[in-house]
């Protein structure tokens, strides 16, 4: 028995927490992605998972108020962060406060959990970004339980995360009022599985061990987007975003996701969290800044609550603010007005992984010309001698070829 159609499930598990008769399981498909499914030789027809569902019941929206761009002041804690570390300040907030924090945990190597944190060594964990999909097994229970004791908790999540979190507080009839809701932007998570499969291919290739892997290495600056893996802070491998390491290719082509991900309904200006982060590539584009983007979040404040909150982070010094035009963000970010399109090369990861169930060579397969693509610009410098060539031409030669081409188009 299906909750929501397979093909829409983001396996949040919502569905579980609300479940009396623990009737909710979860089974994997040809893609190796889990699915919730209602056994029925347990269930008892209350339909509470159906009216938790984020999928069949779309949480409340909010609309954006404003937008900053921000960074924390400690720089080790911007550095580190996956943009400029205000999630890691509002983490630190909590902590000072005797709250607790929810954020993304690497259990192992390959799976991300959704943790409670109440310490330092938490926040150290739920730092920089996990490009795959993370297990949130009983969470939104627990978050109740504290919220029910009078407990103030921020939730930091992916938007179907985020939405879930709301949905059960809302069937259970708990106070959000000292729940903070923070969605990221997001395009999309991909099975743990590709990942557990890709390291321990990469291990034996290369005859190494690994302990910790990063998508966005600190080490590397995270704006370079450096996949590494470490044996006792040693670094073993490290590719960047646009070379030939297939994972890299896979998530950060759209190649690899879940199928609900195409098809995502928070991918949209309207917001479920009081606040929304991201990267802010884009700051400067409306209006000149004296800053680049490396390091910066951007900030959208969907409520009061989050515009409170954020603004108390800065009159306590905490972290730099500055006020943007919100179409900065909205005109750069796709995922603000639809969710990732299905590449051409999906169809052949999806043809040749539910044959082979080996996620490297499924994707060497169907990323060829990618890898090509990035051979010539990585090793042959294609682009490079291009930008050298371009770089002769005189302006006046190269606004003619514009003109030309523009109206032939």
């Amino acid at each position: 028995m299906e909750i929501c159609e397979v093909e829409n499930c983001t396996a949040c598990k919502v569905c579980a927490n609300v479940c009396a008769r623990n009737a909710i399981k979860f089974d994997k498909d040809n893609l190796d992605n889990i699915h919730a499914y209602i056994d029925s030789d347990l269930c008892v027809k209350c339909n509470r998972c159906k009216k938790v569902c984020p999928q069949l019941n779309e949480a409340k929206y909010n609309q954006t108020k404003y937008c900053y761009a921000g960074w924390s002041l400690n720089e080790d804690i911007r550095n580190e962060g996956a943009s400029g570390g205000i999630a890691s300040e509002i983490y630190n907030e909590y902590l000072n406060n005797n709250g607790f924090f929810i954020g993304v945990q690497m259990k192992g190597n390959t799976q991300p959990i959704l943790k409670i944190g109440k310490d330092l060594s938490s926040i150290n964990e739920f730092k920089n970004s996990k490009y795959v999909y993370a297990d949130s097994n009983y969470v939104y229970k627990d978050v109740g339980k504290l919220l029910k004791n009078g407990c103030h908790v921020v939730f930091i999540g992916l938007p179907c995360q985020v939405a879930a979190m709301k949905n059960y507080v809302n069937i259970a009839n708990i106070d959000d009022e000292c729940l903070l809701l923070v969605d990221l932007i997001c395009h999309g998570v991909a099975s743990y599985d590709y990942l557990k499969q890709h390291i321990g291919n990469l291990e034996n290739k290369y005859s190494f061990k690994t302990d910790k892997c990063f998508f966005r290495d600190p080490y590397t600056y995270t704006y370079t987007y450096t996949f590494t893996l470490r044996n006792k802070e040693k670094v073993m491998y490290a590719r960047k975003v646009h070379y030939d390491d297939v994972y890299q290719i896979g998530y950060h082509n759209g190649i690899i996701y879940r199928e609900n991900c195409y098809s995502c309904m928070y991918a949209q200006k309207k917001r479920v969290g009081d606040i929304t982060l991201a990267d802010f590539a884009s700051v400067g584009t409306l209006k000149p800044c004296n800053y680049d983007n490396k390091n910066v979040s951007c900030i959208l404040c969907n409520t009061t609550k989050g515009k409170k909150y954020i603004e108390k982070l800065y009159e306590d010094a905490k972290i730099f603010l500055e006020q943007r035009p919100v179409e900065e963000e909205w005109n750069y970010e796709k995922m603000l007005s639809h969710p990732t399109r299905i590449p051409k090369e999906r169809a052949v990861f999806i043809k040749h992984y539910s044959r082979t169930k080996n996620f490297d060579h499924s994707m060497k397969i169907s990323a060829r010309k990618i890898l090509i693509k990035n051979f010539c610009n990585n090793v042959l410098k294609f682009n490079a001698i291009r930008r050298q060539i371009v770089s002769y031409i005189p302006s006046p030669i190269k606004k003619y070829i514009k003109n030309r081409l523009y109206r032939v188009l």
